[in-house]
């Protein structure tokens, strides 16, 4: 999803186990943003964990211009990343997310 520099993100992360069904996923698990230069923990009331189901709303003055990537851990021993899962753009033209309110 391509999106436009200042605009809040909202997010709904799937997290499923090869056989399709729902991975569990503690609530204690820390959601992080990265790019290539720099990762940082989102804030807890930035998301909420059900089940395999991470809904996630960034504000829009946290991220600048790139790619991000999603990095759940939980515990020592679950990590899940979405590889640029979100981009934000300052071109209105190669926007592909929007909101209709």
């Amino acid at each position: 999803m391509i999106i436009l520099l200042g605009n809040s993100v909202t997010v709904k992360w799937t997290i499923t186990k090869c056989d399709g069904t729902a991975e569990v996923i503690n609530n204690t698990a820390n959601l992080y943003i990265e790019d290539a230069f720099d990762k940082f923990l989102l804030a807890k009331d930035k998301y909420t964990i059900v089940g395999g189901v991470i809904d996630i709303k960034i504000p829009g003055d946290l991220l600048n211009i790139g790619k991000y990537n999603l990095v759940l851990v939980d515990g020592i021993s679950k990590r899940f990343v979405s590889k640029n899962a979100i981009e934000i753009t300052n071109n209105p033209n190669e926007v592909t997310a929007s909101c209709n309110v």
